[in-house]
């Protein structure tokens, strides 16, 4: 599956409150646009934390991760190149400080679950210089799928990102999601004390890191329509 993912901060002139509202509006606004619209299988929405102390070494200027999935490249492509984006992003603008800003379009894959659950936590990595894309890729998705044995509980749902073209940094995005507080601290320390032991894991996600902890708002799902 094809997914856009972006992780934005808020506007300075903005409460967590609004922020949160805003972004919602937001996403109600680019629904009005079926070009842009009718491709997406998929709309998930992740407040940062207000308070995410507990989590080690995640960044607390961050005010959310966005993602929008698609079946397929060519249906992601049509819906991002409506002649309405403009004036999405535009909205946009109007949500997001647009700074620091990383916007990925992705292959991605579930490795535990299909949906995320409650509370969830993003890692983005980086190549280290002078590795082939696709090597890293496979190393990192093993050396992800391996760490699954160190949670005291297991995550509800893990899933690796792969930027389609090359970056310089954050070209992967790892993320597992656990359905209470009190799982994803102890499972976030377990995971975070695995990787700074792991020589090939330290040196992705460290080179430049950046890591959020999250509340996971699944607001339009395709695949459940019609469910209670």
């Amino acid at each position: 599956m094809i997914k856009v993912t972006y992780i934005e901060q808020p506007r300075p002139d903005t409460t967590r409150e609004y922020w949160a509202r805003r972004w919602r509006v937001h996403g109600g606004f680019a629904m009005q646009f079926a070009e842009f619209w009718d491709p997406i299988r998929l709309y998930i929405q992740n407040d940062c934390l207000a308070d995410p102390s507990a989590f080690a070494g995640t960044d607390p200027s961050f005010g959310g991760v966005g993602e929008l999935f698609y079946s397929d490249l060519d249906s992601c492509m049509a819906s991002l190149g409506t002649p309405n984006m403009p004036t999405i992003l535009a909205d946009g603008s109007q949500v997001f400080a647009r700074q620091r800003s990383v916007h990925l379009i992705t292959e991605t894959r579930d490795l535990l679950g299909s949906r995320p659950a409650a509370v969830r936590i993003f890692a983005y990595a980086t190549r280290p210089a002078g590795m082939a894309r696709t090597d890293f890729q496979k190393e990192l998705e093993a050396a992800f799928e391996g760490s699954l044995a160190v949670f005291p509980a297991p995550p509800f749902h893990m899933s690796v990102a792969h930027n389609l073209e090359e970056r310089e940094s954050h070209e992967s995005v790892l993320d597992f999601s656990f359905h209470t507080m009190d799982e994803a601290v102890a499972g976030h320390a377990a995971w975070a004390d695995h990787v700074s032991g792991d020589g090939f894991l330290s040196a992705a996600l460290l080179r430049d890191p950046l890591k959020v902890a999250t509340h996971t708002h699944i607001l339009y799902d395709t695949d459940n329509f019609g469910e209670g």
